[in-house]
């Protein structure tokens, strides 16, 4: 269960420890998985959210994935593309960690292609200003989100899961939000516990653990 947490940028306390190693250690020593960030930087494959230089030291996606195999972790790894042109180099150093628990997601609709054509586990997007995902028949599953509504609605969720493909929703707090009317509405919609196909992407996630799976 906690596997299917996702741990925004990592399982940070502070805003500081976004993406940072003591961020994802906590998560995966915790049993979280992790959503975090992708780019290159003078052609290695980085943790960034926003456009790296090498002053700024970003982490080595090698040394990211390096902690989650040295951890044991088996959390999902919800890796937001952020630059286009990587599906080959991410797929490649996926394989070479042996993670199978990851998908990609977020990269432009052009760049999505490359990741569907490799056969990496890809999910589409579906939000208020995006009703209409992007190779939907072909992505295994749907980043859902929200931009000008307060949560992504329940008839979304059972949708995604009616045409048997993963939903991962994103909580209202990673935009600035209240989590309470949407986690309420999602604990009718599905049962977490028992459909291993729900995540759920928070920046609180032992919060999220003892509201859909403890007995608060």
């Amino acid at each position: 269960m906690r596997s299917r947490i996702l741990a925004h940028r990592g399982y940070w306390l502070e805003p500081g420890e976004k993406n940072s190693l003591t961020a994802f250690r906590r998560a995966f020593e915790g049993g979280f998985g992790i959503e975090t960030d992708i780019r290159d930087l003078d052609g290695e494959l980085v943790i960034s959210h926003d456009p790296p230089t090498s002053r700024n030291a970003p982490m080595p996606f090698s040394a990211f994935l390096d902690l989650y195999r040295s951890t044991k972790a088996d959390g999902w790894l919800a890796l937001n593309i952020k630059a286009d042109g990587l599906a080959q180099a991410v797929a490649a150093q996926l394989a070479e960690y042996g993670v199978a628990n990851a998908f990609v997601f977020d990269m432009s609709v052009p760049d999505m292609r490359g990741y569907l054509k490799i056969g990496a586990t890809t999910f589409t997007r579906r939000s208020d200003v995006e009703t209409a995902p992007s190779y939907y028949a072909s992505s295994q599953g749907v980043w859902l989100d929200c931009f000008e509504i307060p949560h992504s609605p329940g008839e979304w969720i059972r949708q995604v899961l009616a045409d048997d493909k993963r939903a991962a929703l994103v909580s209202p707090e990673l935009h600035g939000r209240s989590h309470e009317a949407a986690w309420a509405e999602w604990r009718e919609t599905v049962n977490m516990a028992e459909d291993d196909r729900v995540m759920l992407c928070t920046d609180i996630p032992e919060a999220a653990l003892n509201y859909f799976w403890g007995t608060t």
